[in-house]
């Protein structure tokens, strides 16, 4: 049975922020021992290459996970159709993703060490996005546990691995290769537990019309995240051309780091409340008002 109201919106909203929060921790620990080990410069090489291939992530979602969210929300396990349907654009849009990625990349920059990790964290892109489309089946579902236990385990296991191999003089593209054989995997393990805990009959399908209702329905939101992301990411992208591979690009890059946590809070609230919200609009009984009133105070403190 799901929870309701106030307690599944407190409840998906504790799980989602633990899991933002754990995957925080994990990276700070990661930036500040690989900052110190790898020194600036290759530490700025190292998160160009990830500024890099995280603009691409907007276009292999392309804005369809809100859209998930609600509808699986609404109709619960009688979403089967949107489900298939968002896998198989979200299959599409992750590939052509990567491409451009990657393209792109090795035209404008065809430095030997960078076309290395773009190539290598091109596979973090895709499992981002297979990633991504499971993290929204849960929470659409109000089961954002699980998003937890992946991003715990995942993310933990990710420092570590990349830590020892550091510690044992691997460079740059080992690093790369630790972080993009873990989205990899959780994409993968991601996909696997919807189908075995939700929707047991996951399979491609492709209705154009659907197709293009979440297609419309996500472009709102994929403009945001495009513009969002160059907001956050752009500066690195950009202070390496402006600064070259010195070491101000290392520190530009650490302090990019602290930008990404703004805004985390009220985010996490605010994709835990869809599936609640949603069924709150259906009945027009006031609650979406009173929740976005809520919101706005807690943004003003933030």
């Amino acid at each position: 049975m799901r929870p309701s109201g106030i307690h599944s919106i407190v409840v998906n909203t504790f799980y989602s922020s633990s899991a933002r929060l754990a995957a925080i921790v994990a990276r700070a620990v990661y930036v500040v021992v690989i900052a110190n080990q790898l020194g600036p410069e290759l530490y700025g090489l190292f998160n160009y290459g990830m500024s890099w291939y995280l603009l691409f992530v907007p276009l292999g979602i392309i804005g369809i996970d809100e859209v998930m969210v609600r509808e699986i929300g609404r109709h619960g396990a009688a979403a089967p159709a949107v489900v298939d349907n968002s896998l198989s654009l979200r299959l599409a849009a992750g590939l052509g993703a990567v491409v451009a990625c990657v393209a792109l990349g090795a035209g404008l920059d065809g430095a030997e060490p960078v076309r290395a990790l773009l190539y290598v964290f091109a596979l973090a892109l895709f499992g981002r996005t297979l990633s991504a489309w499971s993290n929204a089946v849960f929470r659409g579902s109000e089961a954002s546990q699980y998003l937890l236990a992946q991003e715990l385990g995942f993310r933990v296991l990710e420092v570590v691995i990349g830590l020892l191999l550091l510690w044992r003089g691997h460079g740059l593209v080992a690093l790369a290769g630790v972080h993009a054989a873990g989205w990899l995997l959780q994409g993968v393990v991601g996909v696997a537990y919807v189908r075995a805990r939700f929707f047991p009959r996951l399979s491609l399908r492709v209705e154009r019309r659907l197709l293009r209702q979440l297609v419309l329905a996500g472009l709102p939101f994929l403009a945001w995240a495009l513009l969002l992301g160059w907001l956050v990411q752009g500066p690195v992208v950009l202070g390496r051309t402006a600064f070259g591979d010195g070491s101000a690009l290392g520190q530009l890059a650490l302090g990019a780091q602290v930008f990404v946590l703004v805004g985390s809070v009220v985010a996490e609230l605010g994709t835990a409340a869809i599936p609640v919200l949603t069924r709150s609009a259906e009945r027009a009984d006031g609650k979406t008002r009173r929740f976005a009133e809520a919101a706005l105070r807690v943004a003003w403190l933030l």
